[in-house]
């Protein structure tokens, strides 16, 4: 896949059922699915009903659960809204929902049917809305809650302004799917609105205008992502340790 790849209403098409291969939900639920043909990566948007359980099926690829609303409990871990779990490759574990809960579940298809590693870490680790690096002022929040390190393959990370923005034409040398979580952004002169998922190549050159009032993004890339801007500069290393943000917890691991 070279173009972008749009869907506008992940919320209004959820259907009954939980969409991502590889783990199989306990209890009343609907979900709907991203995962543009040709596209290494897909999510999932899924409401879960009080005491749903989803049951992982050992496979293969790193894997991030955004909480969006309401809250999940693996084991003694309970993660609250704006939390993420971060579930390793291999891992066979229950999570339950707290209550209803709204979440956004990243992974690869590009490893669908591959099987699971027979050895690793096998864990699941929960990271508070905070994050692990971050940086924030009046104008920006942007928080990673993971970045491709030897711990974990995949990279997730918040970014947010509160009022008008435009980016430089770049790209990223990994493929992304980027979630609209709050306000819009305008893609050339197309609108995307809040609850749109896009999925970006790798290599794939954009930019992009964020809303007068301000938006927030969810980005998940499966490893270690370069940033290449049209300004010239050298392409350089994406993360919240690689370019200096503060520390806000020691993840445990």
């Amino acid at each position: 896949m070279k173009q972008l790849a749009i869907d506008d209403d992940l919320g209004g098409s959820e259907a009954p059922g939980y969409g991502f291969l590889g783990v199989r939900p306990l209890g009343p639920c609907r979900s709907s699915l991203f995962a543009p043909p040709g596209f290494a990566l897909q999510m999932v948007r899924a409401t879960l009903a009080r005491g749903t359980e989803l049951h992982w099926s050992p496979h293969a690829g790193d894997e991030v659960l955004y909480v969006m609303s309401g809250s999940l409990s693996a084991g003694d871990l309970r993660c609250e809204a704006g939390g993420v779990l971060l579930v390793d490759e291999g891992t066979q574990r229950d999570v339950r929902a707290d209550s209803e809960t709204v979440l956004l579940h990243f992974g690869r298809q590009d490893t669908l049917g591959c099987p699971a590693p027979e050895a690793g870490r096998m864990r699941v680790q929960m990271v508070g809305p905070a994050g692990t690096y971050a940086t924030s002022d009046a104008a920006r929040d942007t928080r990673f809650y993971a970045e491709s390190d030897e711990d974990f393959s995949a990279t997730f990370f918040y970014t947010g302004r509160t009022g008008p923005y435009r980016s430089l034409p770049h790209s990223h040398s990994q493929d992304e799917i980027i979630y609209v979580a709050a306000g819009s952004i305008t893609l050339g002169a197309r609108p995307v609105p809040a609850g749109a998922a896009i999925a970006v190549p790798g290599g794939r050159r954009y930019g992009f205008r964020g809303d007068d009032a301000g938006f927030a993004l969810l980005n998940y890339r499966r490893g270690p992502s370069h940033f290449s801007g049209s300004d010239g500069a050298p392409p350089f290393l994406e993360g919240g340790r690689a370019t200096g943000m503060a520390q806000v917890v020691v993840p445990d691991r």
